[in-house]
């Protein structure tokens, strides 16, 4: 009897949040909301044709052009961030611009869709069976055709070393340990074995890990590290090297310009329709708009997108050949609680704030004004899009100003002359940090402090960059309240390196959910360090790439339990229950609070067809090789549209 991997997609449910503004209550919209608001309500096609799967019809002046797929067309990306290794599964190559290129050279045993849930690559593996419960054991059927670019079987041999590796089992060449941007997972493996020729793969686990769809993606070729190194063998672009296991290869790369992608001739699967992908490195926030606007790139994506982004919509209004997708993305703005912040160990303050910060104003007068669709997060793991998404912060939709006096009260404050609480004669002021460089940010936090200071707390800012915020103010603990930005992940059990650091330690280190704008780093005051290859202080910073994880300094036995519990549960209906009983205690003590999800950008070029949105952190390419291209038809004469 066996356990057949069923990945449903995920449940559907609606971000949609009913605003109704309150009596008295004005809806001012910011200089850099008007600029959005007026150009997001745009759709601008080439002309006014209508596309189809395979072709269709525009028109230019008087006259009817016949559309068809291009077959050897190119597909410019617009990106701005670092590539400091190929092997995104290290730490210093752990960025979201090699996460992003990477997935479509190396194999992929479960993508990652746009709905946030794990999809088998059955080009790289034909089935993932669970084929027995205890132990835990999983059995990859390797694709007969799957072949590196060099000519080596994709085998057996790849998936141990790339466990052995992620799992730190051993040394790299040179007798050093692996480098791992995450371990999670790996370390519950208690074997990997290969039979069948090598094309059937076996795991068996120490102990259950439910999250084990997210393992053995991004697989390193094993004869190629064995000799090159896992930790700095991809250093560099050398194509004896860097050879591709999937769709794309990587053509060529100049540090800090671009990569180039073009079929890979060795690719067992269906032909990639778009034959070459060029991924255009461009500098600052608002680099790949300006790519765009100057035509130097067909096609852009960003997730969040910035506020200083949303300012540059209104000018694509010019562009008669351009279309945009103004969606949500997997990120979202929290509130984090600094637990070992002398007042805020005090839960009874932190539930004061959260009662009195009306989220729903806050979302009203900034992203709501452009996106009616936006809603408030009620999870703190999930999106309202993921299966198992709960509702448990419903009770903070709303301000309940009386109820968070009281709670001060409880707490020995009492209300002075000034109507600030007081403790002991001192006024209770607490220190806000913020990305200063983001507008939106920036009017989150003086909508907050205005909010705290009618309940009678001051709120003081020591905002900072992005690099030094997620750097070096938040690991070091040297904050009271942080603005933050969280990306939720298609397995909710990465989270537990925000909320449990026992049980992190325990399994090892889980993906980063806190995101930087791509290309910041760290530890590193300023703003982006475009493509280069070399190590970066984002990659050395505290808790690894992204920073230390546990911001808030929050532990709970229930917590760590409720993750153990969760984590093992093989079922996942069982799984989510355990998630939602752990929100509820996060709720509780409210640890941090969820504001709203960011918006997204997708703009490209109108004759560009089957783009899917990507709300992973893998970015956009995850369906590239179903892209298409639509051009005139050859050889075919225009004919006169009816006057």
């Amino acid at each position: 009897m066996s356990w057949r991997a069923l990945v449903p997609g995920p449940t559907q449910k609606s971000a949609v949040s009913e605003r109704n503004l309150r009596p008295g209550q004005v809806k001012a919209t910011p200089a850099w909301l008007a600029l959005a608001l007026a150009s997001a309500i745009l759709v601008v096609a080439s002309g006014c044709g209508v596309f189809g799967s395979s072709g269709g019809i525009t028109t230019r002046g008087h006259y009817v052009v016949h559309m068809v797929v291009g077959h050897d067309q190119t597909v410019v990306v617009a990106v701005h961030g670092v590539i400091n290794s190929f092997n995104p599964n290290t730490v210093q190559g752990s960025t979201p611009l090699a996460r992003m290129v990477m997935q479509q050279v190396w194999p992929q045993v479960f993508r990652m869709t746009s709905g946030l849930g794990p999809s088998l690559n059955t080009n790289v593996v034909t089935s993932a069976e669970l084929v027995r419960l205890d132990p835990q054991t999983v059995v990859y059927q390797i694709n007969p055709s799957a072949t590196w670019s060099d000519g080596v079987p994709i085998s057996a041999a790849d998936f141990i070393y790339n466990w052995q590796a992620s799992a730190g089992i051993g040394t790299d060449v040179g007798g050093v340990p692996f480098s791992d941007a995450s371990t999670f997972g790996y370390r519950e493996i208690q074997s990997v074995t290969g039979s069948n020729g090598g094309k059937t793969v076996t795991v068996v686990f120490k102990t259950p890990f439910a999250d084990w769809m997210s393992l053995f993606n991004d697989l390193a070729p094993a004869h190629i590290a064995l000799r090159a190194g896992w930790n700095t063998g991809f250093n560099s672009f050398n194509p004896r090297d860097v050879i591709s296991g999937g769709p794309y290869m990587i053509s060529s790369f100049s540090p800090g310009a671009q990569i180039v992608l073009t079929r890979n001739p060795r690719w067992w699967g269906a032909k990639p329709r778009v034959a070459k992908i060029v991924f255009r490195i461009v500098a600052g926030l608002s680099g790949e708009l300006q790519a765009i606007l100057q035509r130097k790139a067909s096609m852009a994506y960003m997730a969040p997108i910035t506020s200083a982004q949303m300012g540059d919509l209104a000018a694509l209004s010019s562009l008669p050949w351009a279309t945009f997708d103004l969606g949500l993305s997997s990120s979202f703005l929290q509130l984090d609680f600094n637990e070992a912040s002398p007042l805020l160990a005090i839960t009874a303050v932190r539930q004061a704030i959260a009662k009195a910060t009306d989220r729903e104003a806050i979302l009203n007068a900034t992203l709501g004004q452009v996106m009616s669709h936006i809603g408030l997060v009620g999870d703190h793991l999930l999106l309202p899009s993921q299966a198992g998404y709960t509702s448990a912060g419903a009770g903070y939709d709303r301000p309940h100003i009386a109820t968070a006096r009281k709670l001060l009260e409880s707490a020995g404050f009492v209300q002075g002359p000034s109507g600030y609480f007081q403790l002991a004669g001192q006024t209770l002021t607490l220190r806000i940090a913020a990305d200063r460089n983001s507008p939106l940010d920036m009017q989150v936090e003086k909508l907050f402090e205005e909010q705290m200071r009618r309940l009678g707390v001051l709120v003081t800012a020591e905002n900072a960059s992005a690099a030094t915020l997620y750097g070096k103010i938040l690991p070091s603990g040297n904050y009271d309240i942080a603005l933050v930005r969280v990306t939720a992940s298609p397995f909710p059990s990465v989270s537990v390196d925000q909320y449990s650091e026992v049980m992190s330690r325990t399994l090892g280190s889980g993906a980063p959910r806190t995101l930087l704008p791509a290309g910041a780093a760290p530890g590193v005051d300023g703003a982006t360090t475009p493509g280069s290859i070399g190590p970066t202080a984002a990659m050395v910073a505290p808790g690894g790439p992204g920073g230390l994880r546990d911001f808030t300094r929050f532990e709970d036995l229930r917590v760590d339990a409720l993750y153990a519990q969760a984590i093992g549960e093989l079922d996942p209906s069982r799984s989510f229950v355990s998630y939602a009983h752990l929100d509820a205690l996060l709720w509780a003590d409210m640890v941090s609070l969820p504001l709203f999800q960011l918006p997204s950008l997708i703009v490209k070029d109108s004759r560009i067809l089957g783009i899917q949105g990507a709300a992973s952190m893998k970015g956009l390419t995850w369906h590239a090789q179903r892209w298409e291209v639509l051009v005139p038809a050859p050889k075919q004469g225009s004919a006169q549209a009816g006057s």
